[in-house]
């Protein structure tokens, strides 16, 4: 194949990774089987050289191929059978282990969550790294050494959240869950470690950015430039999504390029001779590489960089996809779970396939026509054109995986991208040299205000409606299987006229086109989708791209993630307006959750009927303030057209549970949903007389539960659809019309409205 010619190493590295992605789908025992099988088909070439004395090219690539598949399914039967077996096998069961903190990870408002290493478990001697989930707020720190007993809990993998996967890619083999304070206590001191005290600096630095910057400014420089994302808020994060442009936030090749490069003017403003220069470079490279926290795309990248200048000290040819490669197997060498991490797998796609295709761009500056150019033209317009080949490229390459794990993508990835490829280079090198030299108050002013205007670039772009386009439809998995067999044919097929390769690029904006029309193109009704965990419910109404949310129970962390997954379904990327029924404690961290995944153009809250309400209620405006989301009241017309928000009531009381009244007109169609216990409520007869006036009714879970001599409803003649959250609910109506379309007992109903 003509990517692989005279590459051996990248063809067995690519054949390592295709084989660790198959045994990640073979059970533990066949991994290891087909691990040795191979090993033993890669004696048949080492024997033919016992025997012949030489081996040739095609036997020298197919040992090592055989060599790469041995690896690939050796380390994942290493990773994802043997390591995680001793958790696996005990779900369920107490255990006690001993160990210490490498780190505290995102905690939610009433527990802990800290990635630990152990040392034992029921007094073995055993090694591997362990989420502890403590069900309340621990004081643990990182290198505290610790004594802890629980449960160890199984892995939940939902549609929203894969967590089995995810937790194997980071490389934990199991969790374990401690509920009491008690149950966990600090002994032996502290432990310190190369990559703790790797760690601790990262933090240190980033302290001080946040000091010399602000901390808005400072976050942002230390996820730039160290990458770490933790003083990050939220918002920030989801802006620089919705514009396309996340992966300027996790550090790969730009970056390092960038700095590398400021480094190397300042060895050339020294006067140091070349070898000397790449004798210096591959140090400081490896140094970064560990201060940023060890993760795939920094690796390829300081790899390549390391490969390059070693190249250079030795007049060595340098190929970069063979580098590129080189680096894949590496990574799945070491880290065996790596193979499931989709950072890795977009960074990777996304280099091979600038390295593969950019080469053909370099054909267009040979024509005449550049040479009638003046000399300072035509640097700038090869810049340009690289830049935009690069984002084009880029983008293609990583289409079919943005739609195979996100579903979505955003049109202004390319122009927001070049847009802060400027910027990029002044937010990297000015905090770098704020750090350095922390005494010159000029480049601490610099650098705010470069960091600040690229925040305000990611907000404009993130601003503009419509810009996130779905992938989910049928025309657009057409398309992207399409665009990707282009890809692997423009890859391995000698083209003998290099616009073959405009191909790629065409599917993709096809790709994004059609995801355009299709949302045009929706239906001229609004689409309701009834949701509902326990007795968690929410209503989702959505009109093309615009979507409603109404969450009529208690704001919990259940009902978002259930809509988010009805967001993505349903393919909407915003959320023009959050709709609360009534209050509880919990909303506003579902506020700051929801956030940090969708867009909320505003939020409506119902008016407080008591002091406790109006104290939850200021709360909710000051979280939504920290979001830059408008808060409004009462009822009144919602942002899809023909609805309306007729009325809300519910119960004045301080209990937890309370009974609500909803009433909205969408259409010609009026909807009214009924809490549990809405009709023992004050206002039975106004519930009675919002069920005879309806044409859609839900009778929810959520509230105080009806007991036995609950009363009973009348209902309407003709509903369009009676909708039960719960079969108990059925009961409490005498007798169902003739012939009314009834769902009882469902946790997701999708239906139209005229």
């Amino acid at each position: 194949m003509q990517i692989f010619r005279n590459r051996p190493l990248a063809l067995a590295a690519c054949v390592m990774a295709l084989s660790s992605l198959l045994a990640w789908l073979c059970p533990g025992r066949l991994r290891l089987c087909l691990a040795l099988l191979a090993l033993l088909a890669a004696l048949v070439p080492v024997g033919f050289l016992a025997v012949r004395r030489r081996l040739g090219r095609r036997a020298a690539v197919c040992l090592l191929s055989l060599l790469g598949v041995f690896v690939g399914m050796f380390g994942s039967w290493l990773g994802f059978s043997v390591r995680p077996g001793a958790f696996a096998s005990r779900v369920g069961e107490e255990i006690t282990v001993q160990g210490y903190v490498t780190e505290r990870l995102n905690s939610a408002p009433h527990e802990t969550r800290l990635r630990v290493e152990l040392n034992e478990i029921d007094g073995e001697r055993r090694s591997g790294q362990v989420l502890l989930e403590c069900g309340y707020l621990s004081s643990l720190q990182p290198g505290e050494r610790f004594r802890a007993t629980g449960l160890v809990r199984a892995p939940e993998n939902t549609a929203l959240y894969p967590e089995r996967t995810v937790l194997l890619s980071d490389g934990y083999i199991g969790i374990l869950r401690c509920e009491e304070s008690g149950d966990c206590t600090v002994y032996a001191g502290t432990v310190r470690t190369p990559a703790l005290t790797l760690r601790r600096w990262n933090r240190l630095l980033c302290d001080r950015l946040t000091q010399s910057l602000g901390r808005e400014a400072g976050a942002l420089a230390g996820a730039l430039l160290l990458g770490n994302r933790d003083l990050l808020t939220g918002d920030t994060e989801l802006q620089f999504r919705r514009a396309g442009i996340s992966h300027i936030l996790a550090l790969s090749g730009m970056h390092v390029s960038v700095l590398i490069g400021a480094l190397e003017l300042l060895l050339r403003l020294l006067r140091l001779p070349r070898r000397v220069r790449a004798f210096l470079v591959p140090p400081a490279a490896l140094l970064y590489f560990g201060l940023t926290g060890c993760s795939p795309s920094i690796f390829r990248s300081v790899l390549m960089t390391c490969v390059l200048y070693l190249g250079l000290l030795f007049s060595e040819q340098y190929d970069s996809f063979t580098a590129l490669c080189v680096a894949l197997m590496l990574i799945l060498t070491v880290t065996p779970y790596a193979v499931l991490d989709v950072s890795l797998w977009l960074s990777f796609v996304a280099a091979a396939g600038i390295v593969l295709f950019l080469p053909a761009v370099a054909v267009l500056f040979r024509r005449p026509v550049w040479r009638w150019l003046p000399h300072g033209l035509r640097r700038l317009l090869r810049g340009l054109v690289t830049a935009l080949a690069v984002g084009l490229f880029s983008n293609a390459a990583i289409l079919p995986l943005l739609a195979l794990f996100f579903g979505s993508t955003s049109v202004f990835s390319l122009p927001a991208t070049l847009a802060l490829t400027p910027l990029l280079s002044l937010t990297l090198v000015l905090p770098a040299l704020v750090l350095l030299l922390p005494g010159l108050p000029p480049l601490a002013f610099l650098a705010e205000h470069s960091l600040r205007a690229m925040l305000a670039v990611a907000e404009w772009f993130s601003d503009i409606p419509g810009g996130t386009v779905p992938l989910t439809g049928r025309a657009q998995a057409l398309l992207l299987a399409l665009l990707a067999a282009s890809l692997l044919l423009c890859a391995v097929l000698r083209l003998r006229r290099q616009g073959w390769l405009l191909l790629p690029v065409a599917l993709a904006g096809a790709v994004l086109l059609t995801g355009h029309i299709g949302t045009l193109a929706r239906g001229e009704g609004t689409a309701a989708v009834y949701l509902r965990d326990g007795e968690n419910e929410m209503l989702l109404l959505s009109r093309g791209a615009d979507a409603v949310a109404v969450d009529v129970s208690d704001g919990s962390a259940a009902t978002g993630d259930l809509l988010v997954a009805a967001l993505d379904e349903a393919g909407c990327t915003e959320l023009r307006e959050l709709v609360f029924t009534h209050y509880h404690s919990g909303m506003s961290h579902l506020i700051a959750s929801l956030s940090a995944k969708v867009r909320i153009f505003s939020l409506r809250l119902p008016e407080p009927l008591n002091p406790k309400e109006a104290a939850l209620s200021a709360r909710l405006e000051q979280e939504a303030a920290l979001h830059g989301i408008p808060v409004c009241r009462g009822g009144g017309e919602l942002p899809l057209p023909g609805a309306e928000l007729l009325d809300c009531r519910r119960t004045d009381t301080d209990a937890v549970e309370v009974p609500v009244l909803l009433m909205l007109r969408l259409g010609t169609q009026v909807l009214t949903y009924l809490g549990s216990g809405a009709l023992q409520s004050d206002w039975r007869d106004v519930a009675q007389n919002a069920v005879l006036s309806s044409d859609v009714l839900i009778f929810g879970c959520h509230g105080p539960q009806s007991g036995g001599d609950a009363p009973s409803v009348r209902l309407p003649q003709s509903p369009a659809l009676l909708l039960f959250g719960s079969r108990e609910q059925a009961a409490l109506c005498q007798g169902l019309p003739a012939g009314a379309p009834v769902v009882a007992g469902v946790e997701s109903h999708r239906f139209f409205l005229k």
